[in-house]
């Protein structure tokens, strides 16, 4: 009921002329049992999908992938090295100090190779 207007402008469009059997007010105006003035506008060319695009991306980007396995890489490091020392008979205090030694050490050489 709603599209019939719409469907009537394209004939006519698509046929080069506005003479049909419906006049071109009445192909402008809305039928009378419609509401008079609707938000959406017959000739608006956005699609009514195109407001539920995401503004990001769903799928994250190679640089946060990196991320992401680099941080895991790192973690799971840090538990072996830690499991390996708790093996060896080391407590949880020994390795948490040889986890922070070796934090600093790795930031001194970052710094280091910065440097040069």
């Amino acid at each position: 009921l709603l599209q019939e207007p719409m469907k009537q402008r394209r004939k006519a469009v698509a046929s080069g002329t506005s003479s049909n059997s419906v006049p071109a007010h009445a192909l402008t105006a809305p039928p009378e049992g419609s509401p008079a003035a609707s938000t959406t506008s017959v000739g608006c060319k956005k699609s009514m999908l195109a407001r539920f695009k995401p503004r990001v991306s769903w799928r994250p980007s190679s640089d946060k992938k990196m991320q992401k396995e680099k941080a895991a890489k790192t973690k799971q490091k840090r538990m072996e090295d830690a499991l390996a020392m708790m093996a060896a008979g080391a407590s949880t205090e020994d390795v948490d100090e040889m986890v922070a030694a070796r934090a600093a050490m790795d930031a001194e050489m970052e710094a280091a190779e910065a440097g040069n």
